[in-house]
Formats: C-alpha cells, structure tokens, sequence
C-alpha cells in the first residue's frame, strides 16, 4: 500500500475560534473594528464586528451590510479592501479583511496638517486608479472621505467600506437618484436630488483631494455646494488650481473626469504629467510617508471606549429565528471569490443577482425548515396511527 494521505483541510471550516482579538482600532454605527490574528497562519487581519439587532432598526441598515460584503468579494485589487471570511454567531456578523498597519488618512491629516502637492499627488494617483477600478464594473463608491483611505505598512492605499456603493444596471439607464454619502463629500446632483452616475465620485475626489491640500473641507454647508465656488491657496500652482477647478465644476456635464474618457481625462491633466500609471497600478511608487510600525496609528480613544461600552451585545438575548432568516447566506471564504476585477459590466450584474437569488433560495430553505420543525412538534404533541413520515 502506498503512503496514507495527509487528511485536506476544508478552508471554509474557519470559525471565530481561529482568530485571537487583539485591539481595537475604529468603532462605527453598528460596531467595532478588532485587529486580530489567525491562529492558523499567524497572520494580521481586520475584523468588523456588526450587531445583528441594531441592523434591524432599520431596511437601509440590513441592505448595506449585505452591499458591503457582496462588493468585497468581488475585488481583489492593490487598492480595495479585500474580504477573506464573513462570518456569523447569534448576535453578531463579522467581517474579516485586510488589515491596515498604517491607519486611515484621516489620522494621517490630523497629526501631520495640509501635503505638499507631491504628497498629494502620490495618494491622487492610487485614488484614481481604486476608484476607476470600481467604476469599470458600473459600481459608485459614494462615501469617499479621508477616514475611508487606509494604509498599509508601507504607505500605500486602500480603500475601505463599501455598504454605500451602488451598481448601476441596464435596466435603469445606468443612473441612480437619491441622498447617500457623508455631508461635506455629496457633489451638487447629489444634493439636488437629480439623477447621478459615477459623477458622485469624481466630485468627491475632488473634495478629498482639495482637503488633502488645505486641511479644510472647499465648503461649510450643502447650501454652500450649490451657492459658492470654493477659496483656493494661493499658493498652489497653476496646474493643481485648474484640476481642484475642473473637479470641482458644479454642473457634471462639465465637470473634468465626467465626460467620455472618463477618468483617463483626468489622468491626462497636466498637474499629473510624468506619472507613470503603470507603476502607479503596481504600486511601484515610492510612499511620501511610511507609517510607524510601532505604533497604533489610530486614535487611543477607541481603547478607552471599549473598556466602558465594548462587549458587542453578548449580555443581551440573540435575535429570534425569525429574524436570523435574514442573515442567512452571509457566511463566506475568499477561496470561492469569482474575482471579477478586468470582466465585463454584465458579469458583475449577473453575479450580484445570482447572490440575490441564492440569498432568496437559502432564507425559503431556512424558513420551510422552521415551519417543518413546528409542525413536527405539534404533530408529536398528539396521538396519532402509524409510522411517523418525514420531508423529504
């Protein structure tokens, strides 16, 4: 007999257990964000911990947990925040993705003040690649702000939470309409209220990029975004003023990066001359700024949080089974990620309404099985003739 074959390891039978939680390093509407590390491959992750029971206050909550994680899968990208596992107890969805040694720019900004216009131009050019990655597949990110831009060890992008992102579909002549973003970020159409596309990011950029130079967002209010032009340094050079200008041009049919070549016009724009994109999309460029490895990178008020407010529910009774119907599905492992990056607008459509339609197929399962259950309890509370029969 030949030699006995090690026993395969299913990769998808990682669970909580496999992840040791280390610290805390952000805290959201719905949770935290737990920087762990797998017990299995001793490597760093970021894990976003999501409370079922505040998701159910409301719809918009549940679709974009669910938005967030279906995009996710769908990256696996130098630029994007990748997701390895999605998983799930009682109380609780957990999200478990990259993790950022460096922080967010955010952070970034506050402890260093307003970039030079060659640091600016580095985190620019990554932006822009992130971002016309998401735009080729028709998804709008719609939350671009400098807390959603991480780092990594080395000072290179990422870009994080997606639960705002849209796709834009055939069917509704790839245009979406309604408030979604964070106030300061949402460009006029938004506001107005008028049909938008992929306009909402353009504009959005041009707001980060002119906060990146200024340490201070273009305008106060959104009656400022649809009254006033924004105050430019007058330092900036000729070049940065006519990009900050053209990104920030009011009326999307004209604004820069909103026309036929898209983003490629924006790259072209002189204030970029001699970016070589290639390497850009390699990040083969050199960081202005390496983070501190030993230190957090993060703000320390999310440690004194946790001691007086963090136990994620788990003194509280877990949602009913009713509403865990809901929830079913959302388990996930990186190994089976189509990976659609570089496909074609309707592969990803396709993709996104088969996991809608396996999402409907795996809740009326998990539903019919419940109603089985009742049923075969009441039926074994009586008497009854004859052998027991069972679903088939």
């Amino acid at each position: 007999m030949g030699a006995q074959q090690p026993a395969r390891i299913n990769p998808n039978a990682v669970d909580l257990s496999h992840f040791e939680i280390l610290k805390v390093v952000g805290r959201g509407g719905f949770g935290k964000v737990n920087a762990v590390e797998n017990r299995n491959d001793k490597q760093l992750y970021a894990m976003k911990t999501i409370e079922k029971e505040r998701l159910l206050e409301g719809k918009r909550n549940l679709r974009a947990v669910w938005i967030e994680r279906n995009v996710m899968a769908l990256f696996k990208s130098n630029f994007l925040v990748h997701l390895y596992w999605a998983l799930q107890d009682e109380r609780n969805l957990y999200l478990i993705m990259n993790f950022m040694k460096g922080g967010d720019l955010r952070y970034y900004l506050k402890n260093q003040g307003k970039m030079t216009e060659d640091s600016c131009r580095f985190y620019a050019a990554e932006l822009l690649v992130a971002l016309e990655e998401m735009n080729s597949l028709n998804i709008v990110y719609r939350d671009l702000k400098p807390e959603n831009v991480l780092l990594d060890e080395f000072g290179h992008i990422r870009i994080s939470d997606f639960g705002l992102c849209q796709v834009l579909r055939q069917s509704q002549n790839h245009q979406i309409r309604g408030e979604s973003g964070t106030t300061g970020y949402m460009a006029p159409e938004v506001i107005s209220q008028q049909f938008y596309n992929m306009s909402q990011d353009v504009w959005s950029y041009g707001v980060v990029l002119y906060e990146f130079l200024h340490h201070a967002l273009p305008f106060g209010d959104p009656s400022e975004v649809l009254g006033i032009e924004p105050r430019m340094r007058s330092s900036l050079s000729p070049q940065c003023l006519s990009l900050l200008q053209g990104l920030l041009t009011k009326d999307p049919k004209m604004r820069l990066g909103c026309g036929e070549s898209k983003w490629q016009e924006v790259k072209e724009h002189e204030w970029f001359r001699g970016i070589d994109w290639e390497a850009v999309a390699d990040k083969a460029l050199v960081p202005p700024f390496k983070p501190d490895a030993e230190t957090a990178n993060c703000e320390p008020i999310h440690e004194i949080e946790e001691t007086f407010f963090g136990d994620d529910g788990k003194d509280r009774p877990p949602i009913d089974e009713a509403q865990q119907v809901k929830f079913v599905g959302f388990d996930y492992h990186t190994e089976f990620s189509p990976a659609l990056l570089g496909q074609s607008q309707e592969a990803v459509e396709l993709y996104l309404s088969r996991v809608q339609e396996q999402r409907k197929a795996d809740r009326q399962c998990a539903q019919e099985d419940r109603a089985f259950e009742r049923s075969s309890t009441h039926s074994g509370s009586g008497t009854h003739s004859g052998t027991n029969s069972g679903r088939k």
